[in-house]
């Protein structure tokens, strides 16, 4: 009950902002989305570190930033936020890159 709460206030903020989520998301860089999409899919930091082969700082970093552009503070509503603006994180990015080896 609670997140439908919480999601009914986001769209609602996202709403009376009118462009400004999208504009938000826009900015969002290539890595930004694939740490967001990670995050979207349930993974935590180390998870995501690994996956995306970088270190837990750097993922943290761009999960601030994340944070930032899209005026929240924590990656449910980052997830939330991205979700409301109408753009698909995972048609965005391209998928996520693998290692190779």
């Amino acid at each position: 009950m609670l997140a439908v709460v919480q999601g009914a206030v986001l769209q609602h903020e996202a709403l009376s902002r009118g462009t400004v989520a999208v504009e938000a998301d826009a900015r969002l860089s290539e890595r930004e989305r694939e740490v967001l999409l990670s995050l979207e899919r349930g993974m935590r930091i180390r998870e995501v570190a690994s996956e995306l082969v970088l270190s837990e700082n750097t993922v943290k970093t761009h999960l601030r930033r994340i944070y930032e552009k899209l005026g929240v503070d924590n990656r449910h509503d980052a997830v939330s936020r991205a979700r409301l603006t109408g753009q698909h994180l995972a048609a965005r990015c391209g998928g996520l890159r693998r290692p190779s080896g």
